[in-house]
Order: structure tokens, then sequence, then C-alpha cells
């Protein structure tokens, strides 16, 4: 298999997440027979520092031609000026949603595992941490609150907005996604003696 990787490393740890992410998926080629082609592209403040916008078109271009893109982080330092008082639109976050928008991407997966080695470490009850932890949060990525007009009483007209948009595009709306993620895991939790699905 061969597959090209489109990298925007991004700000601050990004760089180092996207390192060890290739460093992992090259050693993965080698003991596979796989072979990936990575190109770093920019995005949020190296790209603001470079080209005067957050997502160059450049970016966006590459990442549609690829067969999958690697994100490491996007935000300037806390406190930056030179980031602070930039216009909304020319702010790194901006470049996020640009790309969450181009690639038509309408909901996070965030999967949350606790190791029995760490529920010392964990905030809930020991009688809880000691079972571990082993879900998925499904996190929406296209309400009005991401691409809504800014201002008060902007909140209905943009989530109207979106619905408009939503009903005319191929994407799936997010309780369509999540219910399909519940079916998904119910089905495994079946499979599973040691899991038992608990959707409400």
């Amino acid at each position: 298999m061969k597959k090209h990787i489109a990298v925007l490393a991004g700000d601050g740890i990004g760089p180092e997440i996207t390192d060890g992410a290739i460093a992992v998926l090259n050693k993965v080629g080698e003991k596979f027979g796989h072979e990936f082609e990575f190109e770093q592209l920019l995005m949020g403040v190296c790209a603001i520092e470079k080209t005067g916008e957050p997502l160059p078109q450049y970016t966006i271009d590459r990442c549609l031609a690829s067969d999958s893109v690697l994100l490491g982080a996007v935000g300037g330092a806390v406190g930056d000026p030179r980031i602070n008082n930039l216009p909304g639109h020319l702010r790194p976050e901006a470049g996020l949603l640009k790309i969450r928008a181009a690639l038509g991407l309408y909901s996070n997966l965030r999967p949350a595992k606790l190791f029995p080695a760490l529920a010392g470490a964990c905030p809930l009850r020991k009688d809880i941490a000691e079972k571990g932890i082993d879900l998925v949060v499904v996190r929406e990525l296209i309400g009005g609150i991401y691409f809504g007009e800014r201002g008060r009483g902007a909140s209905q007209r943009s989530h109207s907005n979106w619905r408009e948009r939503e009903e005319n595009t191929s994407l799936p709306s997010t309780r369509q996604t999540c219910s399909n993620l519940l079916v998904s895991g119910e089905r495994s939790c079946m499979k599973s003696p040691r899991i038992t699905p608990t959707w409400s």
C-alpha cells in the first residue's frame, strides 16, 4: 500500500505530535510493507507568519489531493499580542474551522481509556476508576457556534443556516452520526462478554 499524507504540524506541540506519528507510521510501513509519503504544509501561526493567513489555499488544495491529513496543533502562545490583536478571520483557529469545512468534517471522535496503572491519578471515585474507562466521546463540529455569524442574537439564525446547508449536502447530521456509532458500539458490546451497552 502506498499513501500520500498531508502533514499540518501547526504550532506549539504540534510538530512534536506529528513527528512522533510519522515515526510510528514509518515503522508500520517497514514492518508491513507499506509506503507513506509525507508532505509538510502550512497552517496556524506558522502560516500566518509566512503567508499572512492561517490556512493558505495551497494547503487546502494539497489536503484535498491527499489520501489522508495528519494534524498536530494550532494556536500561538497564550498572550502573544501578534496573535491576540488579529481580527477573528486571521487568527490561527480560523484555519482549523476552514480546514474542517473544506474537508467536510462533521464530527470528532475522542477515545478515552483509563488504564489500571493510572487509576490513582483519576478524579473519579476509586471503585469506578479501578474498573477502568473505555469509551468514545462524539463531538460535533458543524453547529452554528463554529460556522455561524458572530454577535448577539445570531445563534438561532446560524443554526438554521447550517441546517439548510446540511440538508443540501451529503453530510450526515450529528444525530445520525451518533446513532450510527451507537449501533456499531452496541454490536461490538454484544460480541464482548465484559462490556455492557448503556445507551439511553
